[in-house]
């Protein structure tokens, strides 16, 4: 047994370097830095020499990296001695002990299975493609005819079955749930296997699946014969007569057949290779839609007879695959569910409910199928007494069914890669794609170079494989975000220009799409008239020279009632409501208008918002002002959204941003050119933010996951403050805190100290852990304590008693121990 210890530790400080810089005060209008042509290109970079702190410690893996899985041995019991009556009776004692646990207990193991998917390292970082596998071959083997397979007995558990060539490489999903059934022994391994696939599809996105205990544990007698399961190298005739064995018709198989939109397929236990869709770790109808649209070819391996996609050639069809457009009555399913996915889902979730339930008698069934609530969810049992989960079950059955088109991205300003070279577009892709992102969104503003920028980030990235350590469940992509702000739009030239330069980038094998279309966003502009044509005009031309409808998503400088009015606006994106709108902690008062529209929304996140421009030299950007990003605004922030049902959240997430120094809210290395942010960014690492990033990205994914309250809040030291930064007194001077415990560590106690001018010490819980101290002049030092036993140390940065000048950027650390 391994046990792999990732705990986060963040510290931020407010109020700390000191730097003359001399401007004058500035109300907000837009928030963000301001370009101009009369600019040059900026220098190139000067090499810093403050590398990043503990860099040496491998800062780094968060949320599921902290796993243990323990294994044990199936016992192998034999009962050939015994008669089927014997069988039966020791069938109907299991079945009995079943009926004493509520659906409020089955629920807990549900939310056992689902916080444990997450596996980095693991495939494309999931467990659940795996784990719903092991529960449709746990199922698959059922014969009408002689009633025998099915998921009663889990007979996979016995050496004749669990070797079969369609169960190769099961043994992962087997001895992973091993560990959930130590935990929850009186659940049999039939529920526990089925429950896994139930909890497996709901948390990437799919729908609801009916689900009812009452399957008992056999003995290997009852174990099935191979070639019981579907081989993929077969066509129509082979399909039907496997399905139609345990009862199922084309509907029912084009269906089923939909769960090959999660996973791929590994050289060493099928023999085939690759993923099927760019998604392999969310639940949608793309695998319908890529069959269909895609063309495919042979593929020109020595392995066995697939297909690949002539676009790409990352993605694969079985023989199998192509037998559903194949054949005439699965062809015209495969269409519906291509364009329908809520038809596809509701088709899916009856078949596979169904599925899960052959072979099992329904006298052994205590209770009709309940719906399972989604971790993160509020879901509130009959029969579960449990605080704090104040929704009903009707809700529960709602949420996930927008999953499937969930992207986080980052906002990254072109305008200071003046000095890139392909080896920092490389680097900077796998970073974002190590952050665990879908893609950036490349601000663009009137520069040539900056347009030369992005097509070379277009070229290093069609040649970048997908980081193996990503937790983003789709191939990296780009899109384009036209600065409006800083780019002519008054007349039609400035128009055609723009649309020449969009219409390029759109074209990009690694454009970003969202549910088929190309995502193309702004920065303001909602009052660009180029020559009188306006958006509307504009977006008729950008189209007619694509050839196909863009989904345009600006980010509008309005009200939102006018935002949403907008008829060629596709998708709202309210850049402004990633920091509050005064001296307050963040909320979602200004997002309500967004989220209760039907438009797709696009919600902001960032860390922090402060900038420092004066009116003079060559950065003359006036700006100079900060916003309240203390009490931990940036986790807070990502949980508001988080803790939203499902069928009210937003599609994307943009994080504000990636590498926008001159306003401080950069996630990402400092790198390329700095527009004169030099005095408040220089050693003020940002690290630990996209650490957490990467982190509330996969959660946010897969639906959502509960935070711990904060501590106390800050109180004011009296020091002196330059009258510089408008909104200064929105700063808080505190020590804040995020501790990440994975929940597959929850047995052990944790506690984390805090040493700045006295100790603090807190106990910590599995999952996220949130909370602030007020600091005072002195060191800053933290222990993070396991059983008694300190398992890291470390050190922020101190806090200086006297300071000529505030500098109100964040520091950010962050830590990892293995052990």
């Amino acid at each position: 047994m391994s046990l792999r210890l990732t705990p986060l530790v963040r510290q931020t400080a407010s109020r700390r370097a000191g730097f003359n810089v001399n401007a004058t005060l500035r109300g907000p209008a837009l928030r963000r830095r301001f370009a101009s042509t009369d600019v040059p290109p900026p220098p190139p970079p000067r090499k810093s020499n403050s590398p990043l702190l503990l860099g040496a410690l491998g800062i780094g893996a968060l949320g599921a990296a902290y796993l243990f899985y323990g294994t044990s041995g199936t016992p192998r019991e034999t009962a050939k001695e015994l008669g089927s009556a014997a069988r039966g009776a020791a069938a109907a004692v299991e079945g009995k002990v079943g009926l004493r646990h509520s659906q409020a207990d089955y629920q807990k193991v549900y939310d056992r299975i689902a916080e444990s998917l997450e596996k980095e390292g693991y495939d494309d970082g999931s467990l659940a493609p795996v784990l719903i596998r092991l529960a449709w071959h746990a199922s698959g083997t059922y014969d009408k005819n002689d009633k025998t397979g099915g998921s009663n007995y889990a007979t996979m558990r016995f050496k004749p079955e669990a070797e079969h060539g369609a169960n190769n490489g099961l043994n992962v999903a087997r001895d992973h749930m091993e560990g959930i059934k130590k935990e929850f022994p009186w659940i049999s391994y039939g529920d526990l296997w089925t429950l896994g696939g139930v909890a497996a599809v709901q948390e990437s996105g799919g729908p609801t699946i009916p689900w009812r205990p009452g399957r008992i544990d056999g003995f290997e007698i009852n174990a099935t014969p191979d070639g019981r399961l579907p081989d993929a190298a077969q066509a129509q005739d082979h399909l039907r007569f496997i399905f139609n064995r345990m009862g199922f018709n084309d509907q029912e198989i084009v269906a089923l057949s939909g769960a090959h939109a999660m996973g791929r397929c590994h050289t060493d236990r099928s023999g085939f290779d690759g993923p099927w869709t760019f998604s392999p770790v969310t639940f949608s109808n793309q695998y319908y839609a890529l069959l269909l649209d895609e063309p495919w070819q042979w593929r020109k391996w020595k392995g066995p007879a697939q297909y690949e996609d002539k676009k790409t050639k990352s993605l694969m069809m079985l023989p199998t695959d192509m037998a559903l457009i194949k054949d005439k009555s699965f062809r015209k399913y495969a269409e519906i569910y291509a364009k329908d996915e809520d038809a596809f889902f509701k088709d899916f979730s009856k078949a596979f409910a169904t599925l899960l339930e052959l072979g099992v008698p329904t006298s052994q069934f205590a209770s009709e199928p309940w719906s399972m609530g989604n971790v993160g969810n509020k879901h509130k049992l009959p029969g579960s007494d449990s605080g704090g989960h104040g929704a009903t079950q009707d809700e529960g059955e709602q949420e996930g069914e927008r999953l499937g088109g969930r992207l986080v991205v980052a906002h990254f300003m072109l305008g200071n890669t003046y000095p890139f070279t392909e080896q920092d577009w490389e680097d900077t892709l796998g970073l974002a794609m190590d952050t665990g992102l879908d893609g950036l969104a490349l601000n663009l503003g009137p520069e040539e170079w900056q347009y030369t920028q992005a097509l070379s980030a277009f070229s290093v990235l069609s040649r970048l494989r997908p980081c193996s350590s990503s937790s983003a469940p789709a191939p990296f992509s780009l899109f384009l975000s036209m600065d409006m702000n800083v780019l002519p739009d008054s007349t039609e030239a400035d128009g055609q220009a723009l649309r020449e330069k969009a219409l390029r980038l759109l074209k990009e094998e690694r454009y970003l799409h969202w549910k088929g279309r190309r995502v193309l966003s702004t920065f303001g502009g909602h009052g660009a008239s180029f020559g009188g044509e306006g958006w509307e005009g504009w977006l008729r031309s950008l189209n007619q020279g694509l050839g196909e409808k863009v989904m345009f998503w600006p980010a509008f400088f309005l009200p939102p009632e006018t935002i949403l009015s907008f008829p060629y606006g596709d998708g709202a994106f309210a850049w402004n409501n990633a920091w509050p709108s005064g001296d307050a902690p963040i909320d979602l008062r200004e997002d309500e208008a967004f989220l209760k529209s039907k438009k797709p929304y696009m919600a902001a996140v960032s860390p922090v918002f402060y900038t420092h421009y004066g009116t003079e030299g060559l950065w003359a950007f006036n700006k100079n002002w900060i916003y309240r990003s203390d009490d931990l605004m940036y986790p807070t922030r990502w949980q508001q959204l988080l803790d939203l049902p499902q069928t009210a959240s937003p599609e994307i997430i943009q994080v504000i941003s990636w590498n926008d120094f001159g306003e401080s809210h950069y996630i990402a290395p400092i790198r390329g050119a700095q527009p004169g942010s030099e005095a408040w960014t220089e050693g003020m690492e940002h690290e630990a933010f996209r650490e957490i990033t990467r982190w509330f990205a996969n959660r946010w994914r897969r639906g959502g996951v509960s935070a711990h309250a904060k501590g106390q809040k800050a109180a004011d030291d009296g020091a002196e403050f330059d009258e510089t930064e408008d909104r200064r007194d929105e700063a808080r001077d505190l020590l804040n805190f995020v501790v990440l415990i994975p929940h597959n560590h929850n047995q052990s106690r944790h506690s984390f100290r805090v040493h700045n001018g006295k100790k603090h010490e807190t106990e910590l819980n599995a999952g996220l852990n949130t909370f602030t101290i007020p600091f005072v002049p002195g060191s800053v030092s933290f222990e993070l304590v396991e059983q008694e036993q300190v398992v890291v140390r470390g050190e922020g940065r101190a806090i200086e008693h006297s300071v000529q000048k505030y500098n109100f950027n964040f520091w950010s650390g962050s830590w990892r121990v293995e052990a």
